[in-house]
């Protein structure tokens, strides 16, 4: 099994503070990223929930939702630009499947702005979000 740097060095400020949004791992549960097919016209940022279109294309995770655009499936894995895509050609790109998310390290809707709101998100999924130990 590879070996993953869950934690990055960082230069640390003149207070001596960290960014705890820097640290995208907040545990030791297995990470697993995958390959999947993302919807024209996205345009999303690195760490973004996400959830698959009823045409079984991953888009933004929508809360709330009760159709599948609700249902949190991963999280980018880098910034996704399918937005000159024309809407016959597919996009594939990697997503995380599995792991352990510091939950400050994720780019969630505005509506999800809470530690047990996000736990709520990812409950009875193959993910955690937590604080950093």
């Amino acid at each position: 099994m590879a070996s993953y740097p869950y934690r990055k060095a960082r230069g640390v400020g003149s207070t001596g503070a960290v960014d705890p949004s820097f640290f995208l791992f907040a545990g030791d549960q297995q990470v697993i990223t995958n390959r999947a097919v993302f919807a024209a016209g996205l345009v999303l940022p690195i760490h973004t929930p996400l959830a698959f279109s009823a045409a079984n294309k991953l888009i933004a995770w929508v809360p709330g939702a009760t159709d599948t655009t609700g249902k949190f499936v991963g999280i980018t894995l880098e910034p996704v630009d399918t937005s000159a895509t024309g809407t016959n050609q597919d996009t594939y790109g990697p997503y995380y499947t599995e792991g352990f998310f510091n939950h400050e390290a994720l780019n969630w809707p505005a509506a999800i702005d809470t530690l047990p709101e996000r736990q709520a998100a990812v409950a009875g999924t193959n993910f955690n979000v937590g604080r950093l130990p």
